[in-house]
């Protein structure tokens, strides 16, 4: 899903944001969250800039598995 994300913006913008895409997988590959029943926002906001981050937002049901 991070990847897919990563193909759609422009490689300029993908290259800000590589830190924090790692920072989001280790995110994503560390929690539980199967069944999701409310909210996560979580935003990897790149360093020394004002606006370039990475969001993850989980609304419910079920995220982030392998099945």
């Amino acid at each position: 899903m991070i990847l897919k994300l990563k193909n759609k913006i422009p490689k300029n913008e993908a290259k800000v944001r590589e830190y924090v895409f790692k920072k989001a997988v280790n995110f994503i590959e560390n929690g539980p969250y199967q069944v999701v029943d409310k909210i996560i926002i979580k935003s990897f906001l790149v360093p020394d800039t004002e606006h370039e981050r990475v969001d993850i937002e989980i609304q419910k049901g079920i995220a982030f598995t392998n099945d």
